[in-house]
């Protein structure tokens, strides 16, 4: 009697518990579905506004509708206005950016945007760090010098690069500081962000590369910033970095000054042609190409044979770059190189580039 209980009473818990999956999967699924019509209502909407208020944006920017005209259209959506305003930035040169600080400030985000990069939950920090940079207040700035210690580097990044967009060039050496972590991915980010500065960061950056006591992450930075924003002042710190007992240091200001395209580095950077790593040599091969510097032809024709394959490669394109005569060395270097790796690496550069074939020679 007592077995038959108990299967009745499990067979009873068991359908209990079947018909309350069943109940909370139809109510998670009702809104699912629910919240997809909303967002898929929001994003018809966004893009409503969007297309009624891109037309006044425009004509304000070409100087045929007024500010307030404007903003009476941006002020019937905040928040799709901040995007859409955002997104045009991006399109603009720096002159006609500074139009839309007008809107910006008519719109009323400054004051939200600093109390979120104070709230506790990131992702609020980090909207509020990646929007102020748009905004061209000064006032924000103090506020995202503090953002760069955020424990979280994705607020760092974003503090840093509005930091850069505002154009302040005292927060070059914090945004280094601030970001400096191992590995080729992180200096190249910070470079990136810190050319945004254009012109307002060549101060910092000069003061930089020619500080040698600074450690090895600052000055690589610093090289890779001067070489995409084409410093030529940079061009002296450059060369007495070349002879750094960091390797990195020597690889980056190589690739600066090829860079920099000044011929008068060539000698200089030719002088590395038997360095200890093969990363520096491979930078000078490539560097001396870029400077289009004939006179370093036989250097290349020489480091052909160079042990290392990338080495070897560049090299060779190096000389593929180099017109004519380049061409002329790597047709003769291809069957009369002594070395056989150089040889083949030869044919290879003039066979990816369609240059005319060299004649086979008997092994």
């Amino acid at each position: 009697m007592l077995p038959a209980i108990l299967t009745m009473n499990l067979l009873h818990l068991v359908q209990l518990t079947a018909a309350t999956f069943t109940v909370l999967s139809l109510v998670l699924l009702a809104a699912i579905i629910l919240l997809r019509a909303d967002s898929s209502r929001r994003l018809v909407r966004h893009e409503e506004f969007r297309k009624s208020a891109l037309p006044h944006l425009c004509a304000y920017l070409g100087g045929q509708e007024g500010r307030e005209a404007v903003l009476g259209i941006l002020g019937k959506d905040r928040f799709p206005a901040l995007e859409l305003l955002m997104e045009q930035s991006e399109q603009l040169d720096p002159v006609a950016r500074k139009k839309l600080s007008p809107l910006y400030t008519g719109l009323s985000y400054l004051r939200g945007m600093l109390s979120d990069l104070e709230a506790r939950p990131w992702p609020r920090r980090l909207r509020a760090a990646e929007r102020l940079g748009y905004l061209g207040e000064e006032s924000s700035i103090p506020p995202l010098m503090k953002a760069l210690g955020d424990e979280i580097l994705d607020v760092r990044l974003a503090a840093a690069l509005s930091l850069a967009r505002l154009g302040c060039e005292g927060a070059v050496i914090p945004i280094i500081r601030a970001l400096d972590l191992p590995g080729e991915i992180s200096q190249r980010r910070i470079a990136e962000i810190l050319a945004v500065l254009g012109k307002e960061a060549e101060g910092p950056l000069l003061k930089i590369l020619h500080d040698r006591t600074l450690g090895p992450a600052a000055l690589c930075i610093a090289a890779r910033t001067a070489g995409l924003l084409r410093l030529s002042k940079a061009v002296p710190p450059l060369e007495r970095l070349l002879d750094h007992p960091d390797e990195d240091v020597r690889i980056n200001a190589v690739r600066a000054l090829g860079s920099l395209g000044d011929a008068s580095s060539a000698a200089k950077l030719a002088a590395l042609r038997d360095d200890s790593s093969w990363g520096v040599r491979s930078a000078v091969m490539d560097a001396l190409g870029r400077l289009d510097d004939h006179t370093s032809i036989p250097l290349l024709t020489e480091s052909l044979g160079d042990p290392e394959w990338w080495v070897r490669y560049h090299a060779a394109e190096s000389l593929n770059r180099l017109g004519r005569e380049g061409l002329d060395a790597l047709l003769k270097a291809s069957t009369g190189h002594p070395d056989a790796f150089a040889r083949d690496m030869s044919r290879q550069i003039l066979e990816q580039n369609a240059n005319p074939k060299p004649m086979e020679v008997p092994a």
